[in-house]
């Protein structure tokens, strides 16, 4: 019978691991049992070493999810400012073609195909109690809504977890542990009527807590 490794996969289950077996390895009893000996103080901290550097990807990627978030805010509030100076610009007889074309703020004509339309996720940002705020696009209105799907990291199968109308959505994450934090992948797919259609957006990864 085989047995499954016990080296756990999931991140915040393996820091409990490092860290239990960096304590037990160095009782005298449990490393004559296991014919470690001195090198049992090895093995200890090479676990407390797997501990630390888990703990050290998380403070990391915290640091990446608030960094972005804070520039997404940035970018957010100049396209506030710069959209209404445009838009009222453009209303000008002296705003011709060629101006708004030198500029930069004519847009394109696009057109939606909605078997090769790939949904697009434009930020996915914690705002705590394992909430967290999705920004997506709908092709300029092309699309009804957008269908939410979500997986653990590390695993195959994926779950449609909502349909987001509006543009933020906030989205709740069920733990599987409440106050533990979890590694999450999400990734959108666009709907027209009742119907999903074109590809699935990139994938997201998100550390939710």
């Amino acid at each position: 019978m085989s047995r499954r490794d016990y080296v756990p996969q999931d991140e915040s289950n393996l820091a409990q691991w490092a860290d239990n077996l960096s304590t037990q390895a160095i009782v005298s009893g449990n490393a004559n049992a296991m014919g470690w000996g001195s090198l049992s103080t090895d093995l200890a901290a090479a676990a407390a070493g797997i501990a630390s550097a888990v703990q050290g990807k998380e403070v990391a990627r915290q640091a990446y999810l608030a960094s972005v978030a804070a520039q997404d805010t940035a970018i957010a509030n100049a396209l506030g400012l710069i959209r209404p100076m445009v838009a009222q610009g453009k209303t000008l007889p002296t705003a011709t073609e060629a101006i708004q074309k030198t500029l930069g703020v004519w847009g394109t004509e696009i057109m939606f195909d909605p078997n090769t339309y790939q949904a697009i996720i434009r930020s996915v940002m914690v705002v705590g109690n394992g909430t967290l705020q999705v920004k997506f696009a709908k092709a300029l209105g092309e699309l009804d809504a957008v269908n939410l799907y979500t997986r653990k990291a590390g695993q195959m199968a994926w779950t449609m977890a909502c349909t987001m109308v509006r543009s933020p959505y906030l989205f709740h994450v069920n733990l599987t542990t409440p106050g533990q934090p979890e590694n999450l992948e999400i990734r959108a797919r666009g709907v027209v009527g009742n119907d999903e259609v074109g590809l699935f957006s990139d994938t997201v990864a998100v550390t939710v807590a």
